[in-house]
């Protein structure tokens, strides 16, 4: 029972959850900003296409566009954090994350999460 509960298995999977939902919101809204510097939609801003300086689609096919991107890019960068970043981070694990902390607590920012969570658990 211990080995499942240990601190190392713990922060792997804590690391391993918040890291790929944190690339996936960048990666997410990268792929939004990639749709939207070569395309626009009809809109106020731009006189509804009078005076667009980039290629007009419908909204609909600005949303459709936005999934296929975001699928796309999401596959590739994901295929490359799986085979290339997670090897690196399981040989050197240990001194990033102490790295990591160090600067946390330079900055204060890991104080700041203690006090929180004082707080929180008094409630």
């Amino acid at each position: 029972m211990k080995k499942y509960l240990s601190k190392e298995v713990l922060l792997n999977y804590l690391y391993s959850i918040l890291s790929g939902r944190l690339l996936g919101f960048v990666v997410g809204t990268w792929a939004s900003t990639v749709v939207s510097h070569f395309f626009e939609t009809k809109s106020l801003k731009n006189l509804w296409g009078l005076k667009a300086k980039k290629t007009i689609i419908s909204k609909s096919a600005f949303a459709e566009l936005e999934w296929i991107v975001s699928i796309l890019i999401g596959f590739i960068v994901f295929e490359i954090f799986e085979k290339v970043l997670k090897e690196k981070f399981q040989t050197h694990g240990s001194v990033y994350y102490r790295n990591t902390l160090t600067f946390l607590e330079e900055k204060g920012i890991l104080q700041k999460v203690r006090d929180v969570k004082k707080k929180i658990l008094k409630k």
